[in-house]
């Protein structure tokens, strides 16, 4: 009777450790995955930043000439 209850206590502590795991894993790639799209706002900001320079400098070049 006691080694069933170890058994059955063994087996629920495994269970509950890869649930544990599991939802740290999810929260984990949930976080980066909004790092990600905070990094791609960034570098879409950048983007057009460079690209206004590019469009001022051809005009600029078109005056001049």
């Amino acid at each position: 009777m006691n080694k069933d209850w170890i058994g059955h206590a063994e087996w629920v502590v495994v269970l509950v450790t890869l649930l544990g795991g599991f939802y740290t894993l999810d929260g984990k790639i949930e976080r980066q995955g909004n790092r990600t799209d905070r990094i791609y706002e960034i570098y879409c900001d950048q983007q057009q930043k460079i690209d206004q320079k590019f469009y001022d400098i051809l005009k600029e070049s078109k005056i001049q000439k």
